[in-house]
């Protein structure tokens, strides 16, 4: 009776967790499904275009859709995403417990009601594994700084090496970039076109170790091209092969102008110090990184004004699947 009451707890453990190995297997599974069928929101535009034409409202909904945003509150059923152009997003309330304002989360779910109240029903929280091993992410916004203030759009993406094509940008530097890679997947070529520059060409060199060899530039505007100019760099590493030390010549200068950078990392090798030096000043940078590292802060200063920081903060979002 002993043995028969054992075997029998045996069969129980066995079953309940083979059960428990497939039900796991099938919420991935089912994520993966979910994942595969919907597309990438780019919410700000979308509800533009609802606004401009509700009838365009049933082109949109109740399809599966993927979105990254920051959580601004927490319910008790769901989560508002961003405070303008806000989304709800149903949750199972087990994840919503896990949710704080401010965190960026990705979620996948059908969106519903985009005329009045917008939702995203059924979804699902996306984790960090899940976002890295499936989706491209990209830099959509820098904000902070009047001078440096850049939003980035329209990326396209090569399908098979998965690196970024081409991208927009608008603020500080508006135009269309256009890349092309050697082999390595090293950028050797980007080409800016504006409307009210003309076209500047920036052209890539590398060592053997895929460090920058050269930089250069050329200008064409109104069918005049003019070369800018050249810089050769030098490097210094450390025992774990970084480069903590970078010093680039500006060759086509007449005094061969000088800049020095060193570098500082993190245990995942981000960097997170940076200081660039020339004749005439010296700047901090400090690095700052999300779970993607991704570098989502800059804090600069000059060396001789410590007390006068820019702080530019980036945000990024999923632009195509893998």
């Amino acid at each position: 009776m002993k043995y028969k009451i054992l075997n029998i707890t045996l069969l129980l453990i066995l079953v309940f967790g083979l059960t428990g190995c497939d039900l796991l297997k099938g919420k991935t599974g089912n994520i993966n499904k979910m994942i595969d069928e919907a597309e990438i929101l780019n919410w700000k535009d979308v509800h533009s275009t609802i606004l401009g034409n509700k009838a365009k409202a049933e082109d949109y909904e109740n399809k599966l859709y993927i979105y990254t945003a920051k959580v601004y509150s927490i319910e008790e059923d769901y989560t508002q995403l961003e405070y303008n152009d806000s989304i709800q997003a149903y949750l199972d309330k087990e994840v919503l417990k896990t949710l704080e304002s401010g965190d960026i989360i990705t979620v996948v779910g059908t969106l519903t009601d985009t005329t009045s109240f917008p939702k995203l029903k059924n979804a699902v929280k996306l984790d960090d594994k899940t976002i890295k091993d499936r989706f491209i992410m990209a830099i959509t916004e820098k904000s902070g700084s009047s001078a440096k203030n850049m939003t980035y759009s329209n990326y396209k993406v090569d399908s098979k090496t998965h690196l970024i094509t081409s991208y927009e940008t608008k603020g500080a530097s508006s135009g269309t970039h256009k890349l092309k890679y050697d082999k390595n997947k090293n950028l050797i070529e980007d080409k800016i076109e504006s409307a009210l520059y003309g076209t500047e060409t920036i052209t890539y060199t590398y060592n053997k170790d895929n460090t920058v060899a050269t930089e250069s530039e050329t200008k064409t505007k109104n069918g005049k091209t003019e070369n800018g100019n050249t810089w050769t760099y030098t490097y210094e590493k450390d025992d774990k092969d970084r480069v903590i030390k970078k010093v680039g010549v500006n060759t086509t200068s007449a005094d061969k102008y000088t800049m020095t950078y060193t570098y500082e990392y993190d245990n995942k090798n981000n960097i997170i110090k940076e200081t660039q030096t020339s004749p005439k000043s010296s700047y901090v940078i400090d690095y700052e990184y999300d779970n993607f590292n991704n570098k989502v802060k800059e804090i600069s200063y000059n060396t001789n004004k410590p007390y006068s920081k820019t702080t530019i903060t980036n945000t990024y979002s999923i632009i195509a699947k893998k």
